[in-house]
């Protein structure tokens, strides 16, 4: 029951900001506000911008719906090819990850803690 612009204030009422998470994503202010509202109004946001426990349990759920779903191609083309591509890709991501900033809408680790 939730839209992908929900899931992004949620985050940003748990641990992210809306000056992250709106530009990164291309959300207009008023969408956002909207988005707001709607989740301040279905109790999942608190009126202080805070998530509630409900707020909590949803995005939780939110979060294991996509990482179940991402994890499906992976499971299609097997572990082996999914090895491969992890040590192929592997410098790349490294090199990507030193130049993002800390507070990322990727879902990352912060750079000092990205294995080298």
């Amino acid at each position: 029951g939730l839209s992908g612009l929900d899931t992004m204030v949620l985050r940003c009422g748990h641990d992210m900001t809306r000056d992250a998470l709106q530009p990164a994503r291309g959300w207009e202010d008023a969408e956002w506000d909207a988005a707001v509202a709607s989740v301040t109004e279905r109790g999942l946001l608190a009126p202080d911008g805070l998530i509630t426990d409900d707020g909590r349990e949803a995005l939780a759920i939110a979060e294991q719906i996509t990482d179940r779903l991402a994890q499906e191609p992976w499971d299609l083309v097997g572990r082996d090819v999914a090895a491969r591509f992890a040590e192929v890709a592997e410098p790349l991501a490294l090199a990507a990850r030193a130049e993002l900033p800390d507070v990322t809408p990727l879902g990352l680790p912060k750079a000092e803690e990205t294995p080298t």
